[in-house]
């Protein structure tokens, strides 16, 4: 559980472990604010022990006591009470973590709903959100894939603008996958999503098509300088 709590003019935060059942927070909530009442704060290492709270308790009868000892000398950190303490000033809050948590859950909802109505837009396509929920990531469902070739959109245009600029590189490239695998490999057609290309056509002038995946088997092209791409070479547990 977070505390808040004033200290010397200044608002200082920290997690503490254990908490009286008086004052733990409602569902929702992982934060305590004190900042209405007056705290001591304790603090040491492993050779402080737990009856400097007691001694603490007797000097400051009224005061909250948030302690915070290593957990080497059997005594974490906590909060103590004054006897009858009186809950009229204590607020709950939601911690930044928290706030953090939701805002990112918001906008993975937003990029859900986007990458749903992509697929049911645009034919011949997958998707997912990307991993820092900024974006869809749109690639091709067919045999070969590669990891750096995506259409990275925020919205439907972004998609739509970007999947038919590179349509026509994700068609050539399973093409010619696929020839390599149905030459080499001797097995019918793997199924969407089974053929790996890297690195990407689009940042690199030698890629590899991965023919067979236990052992790793790749063909190599290399791009001329008239655009056309010739198979360079046969490499094997790469």
């Amino acid at each position: 559980m977070q505390v808040k709590f004033r200290r010397k003019g200044e608002i200082i935060t920290q997690w503490v472990g254990d908490v009286p059942k008086e004052i733990v927070a409602p569902e929702g909530f992982e934060g305590i604010d004190l900042t209405g009442y007056s705290v001591i704060c304790i603090r040491g290492g492993k050779r402080v022990p737990r009856i400097y709270v007691s001694e603490a308790r007797k000097n400051f009868p009224n005061s909250v006591i948030v302690y915070d000892f290593n957990y080497t000398n059997g005594f974490g950190s906590g909060i103590d009470l004054p006897e009858n303490f009186n809950c009229s000033r204590l607020r709950f809050y939601k911690t930044e973590e928290q706030l953090e948590k939701e805002r990112e859950e918001a906008q993975r909802a937003i990029m859900i709903a986007l990458s749903q109505e992509i697929v049911s837009e645009i034919p011949g396509i997958r998707t997912h959100v990307g991993y820092f929920n900024d974006c869809v990531e749109v690639s091709p469902d067919q045999e070969a894939f590669c990891m750096d070739w995506c259409v990275k959109a925020k919205d439907m245009k972004e998609a739509i603008d970007g999947v038919s600029e590179m349509m026509p590189l994700w068609k050539e490239w399973n093409r010619r996958a696929l020839e390599v695998y149905l030459h080499l490999s001797g097995k019918e057609n793997p199924g969407h999503g089974n053929i790996q290309i890297h690195p990407s056509p689009t940042k690199n002038d030698t890629v590899g098509v991965c023919y067979s995946n236990n052992p790793r088997r790749w063909v190599y092209f290399h791009k001329e300088s008239d655009g056309s791409w010739v198979e360079k070479n046969k490499e094997e547990g790469k």
